[in-house]
């Protein structure tokens, strides 16, 4: 699986009153995966909860993240679920 992966934002998002600069993200366990769909085409909205939980943030701060850093998240997660990066829009 691997180690935690800490991604520096191009853009700070906002968690109550603080700005956020990084998002660190651990490999996730098998209670992140519980509500993620079984089929060949996952979406890249399948892993926002995913890549919430594993950062331990809400999915409104997945929402706030720049397209360009949410494809560095994409590339953590996929990497850690052995997936790739072929997630469909």
């Amino acid at each position: 699986m691997g180690t935690a992966k800490t991604i520096d934002l191009s853009s700070p998002i906002k968690l109550g009153g603080d700005d956020l600069h990084q998002v660190t993200l651990r490999a996730p366990k098998a209670k992140d995966l519980r509500e993620m769909p079984i089929k060949q085409g996952l979406t890249m909205g399948d892993l926002f909860p995913i890549a919430a939980s594993c950062a331990d943030l809400p999915v409104s701060c997945i929402d706030q993240l720049e397209a360009a850093d949410m494809m560095k998240v994409m590339e953590v997660v996929s990497g850690f679920l052995g997936v790739g990066t072929g997630v469909t829009q």
